[in-house]
């Protein structure tokens, strides 16, 4: 059994870029990957991973942490080195959010749910079922996203429309719900915000010259951005008269987003 996770960086209303990445592994795999991610965490006093709030130096890098790089590179290579190893392939796929609005007519992004964050999540998705089935897979790997993002109902609606089994939505940290019980992060989520903040800013520059992106690169796995004669000829295809009209499940992962740094 595998699964995949999932998440977002950047916002539809206020970024220019909208990504979803993450990674795919099996249960086992993300077993071991939740105990050496908590134990390394723990080691810095640390109960969760945020990327954002690491490289902004808030939250709980708020003290201690800003000057002392060599303690900021360790951590990131520690963590790096936990995915890598128990990471089986990336998925990542770019929107620009004004090029979805300017190059896809309102009936299309109406019709077949397309926000950036729909788009970005179901390339991901799909493709994570083109290499499941490379390999003779009978069922596609569960799919998980962090819980909160805008557009999740659209996002299921979509991927059953398109026959995925309805994604999971969870929580990358711990929390205590309101009869005051522990529930436990889905720690790989973690892993998947690491990855898509590093997506998202090589997205923005267009380059990968950070250290992150560079390591992310190492591990196989498309990452595509949508622009806008990509999304054009989406368009043309889901206009197509030999396409059902309640789906694209057959669409060709392939005929989608271009390579990101391209």
């Amino acid at each position: 059994m595998m699964t995949a996770c999932f998440d977002a960086s950047g916002h539809e209303c206020d970024q220019r870029f909208l990504v979803v990445a993450g990674f795919v592994s099996s249960a086992d795999d993300w077993i071991d990957f939740d105990r050496l991610w908590r134990h390394r965490l723990a080691q810095d006093g640390l109960s969760y991973f945020h990327m954002h709030d690491f490289a902004q130096n808030v939250g709980q890098f708020l003290k201690g942490w800003r000057e002392d790089e060599s303690r900021r590179r360790k951590l990131l290579g520690d963590l790096m080195d936990i995915i890598q190893s128990h990471t089986y392939r990336k998925f990542a796929c770019t929107v620009e959010n004004q090029f979805l609005s300017d190059n896809v007519k309102p009936e299309i992004i109406r019709n077949y749910h397309l926000k950036s964050y729909v788009l970005a999540a179901r390339d991901c998705a799909a493709r994570v079922r083109e290499w499941s089935r490379s390999f003779g897979a009978k069922e596609v790997p569960a799919l998980v996203f962090e819980y909160g993002d805008l557009y999740q109902t659209l996002l299921t609606k979509r991927l059953v429309a398109d026959q995925f089994a309805p994604p999971l939505f969870k929580f990358k940290k711990d929390r205590v719900d309101e009869d005051r019980t522990i529930v436990l992060g889905f720690t790989p989520l973690q892993a998947a915000d690491f990855f898509a903040y590093e997506a998202f800013i090589a997205a923005k520059k267009r380059n990968d010259d950070r250290w992150g992106m560079q390591q992310f690169e190492l591990k196989p796995g498309p990452m595509g951005i949508y622009l806008p004669d990509d999304l054009r000829d989406l368009e043309m295809m889901l206009e197509s008269p030999n396409l059902a009209t309640a789906s694209y499940q057959e669409f060709n992962p392939a005929s989608g987003p271009r390579p990101l740094l391209s």
